[in-house]
């Protein structure tokens, strides 16, 4: 059957305030798309901004020094939905595409793998992650802990996910845009995070799409991924250094993979108590087509 431009097909668009769906009206989405003030950021395409200049540990401390109410939720959303998805399969191949600062993407796929690739594209992220993956830091606890409600998860105590993560992890350098030369064998990973980057790191629409469909083709048909968005954002600001950002949001998402994926749900996540008051936070979890050459 012929599928509708726009029309999600087998796909539900939900909206989360807490790991339940709730819905949400248009008014109160008005509204508080109304209190988003904007970050000014210049107009950017990717390779011209200077990555470099991303300080990594100011990073950490503004986003992921503490576990804050919006990413709980996100965590459970994802842990739960791998959970029930990777119950019974064999040792997987993961890969985090885009892993910052943020370890928690990664964390959700430790029990289900025996390596998990953090692709990463700027160097000073990539030395935090050397040194993390080494040592992780005990600021991470809170965010295993909440893992381990779900039974999947639970066989694994702090000391067993810092040794997982030590021995599973394997840093890489590259591109989310050359996916298929970045990491050898592409297309080989069983699973997929990629959270806060496909809109995070270029203000052009075409970018964001061409990030995000490359990250879905980099995994086998039927793999379970989940994938992270700052809503409607148009900018972000690390100490004196502003980044670009694609103002996207659930339908861009949608309109973007629904070709690649034979299900998707797409959660806005709010919060009483917002990481910015220019963005909301939204997460998408599904797998990817089994048709899918």
């Amino acid at each position: 059957m012929r599928r509708r431009p726009g029309k999600p097909p087998r796909a539900l668009l939900a909206r989360s305030a807490s790991v339940a769906q709730t819905k949400v009206s248009a008014r109160r989405e008005r509204r508080h798309r109304r209190r988003f003030t904007s970050v000014p950021v210049p107009d950017l395409l990717n390779h011209k901004v200077d990555w470099t200049l991303f300080d990594s540990e100011l990073y950490h401390a503004t986003n992921y020094r503490m576990l804050r109410a919006d990413d709980a939720t996100i965590i459970q959303i994802v842990r739960d939905f791998f959970a029930k998805i990777m119950d019974g399969r064999p040792p997987a191949r993961g890969i985090d595409v885009g892993t910052g600062t943020n370890l928690y993407p990664a964390f959700a796929m430790l029990p289900f793998c025996d390596s998990v690739d953090l692709l990463e594209y700027s160097p000073n992220n990539i030395k935090w992650l050397n040194r993390q993956t080494r040592n992780l830091d005990v600021g991470w606890d809170p965010f295993w802990s909440l893992y381990r409600e779900n039974p999947a998860y639970s066989k694994m105590d702090g000391g067993a996910a810092r040794e997982a993560l030590r021995l599973r992890a394997r840093v890489r350098r590259g591109s989310v845009f050359d996916l298929s030369t970045s990491v050898d064998n592409s297309a080989a990973w069983d699973m997929g995070t990629m959270f806060f980057v496909a809109c995070s790191i270029s203000a052009d629409e075409h970018e964001f799409r061409t990030a995000l469909r490359g990250f879905i083709q980099a995994l086998r048909p039927g793999a379970p991924f989940a994938a992270g968005f700052m809503k409607h954002s148009k900018g972000y600001a690390i100490g004196r250094h502003s980044f670009p950002a694609a103002p996207v949001g659930p339908f861009e998402v949608h309109r973007t993979i629904a070709d690649l994926v034979d299900r998707i749900l797409i959660y806005d996540v709010y919060s009483p108590d917002p990481l910015r008051e220019d963005a909301a936070m939204m997460v998408a979890t599904g797998t990817v087509r089994k048709d899918l050459a």
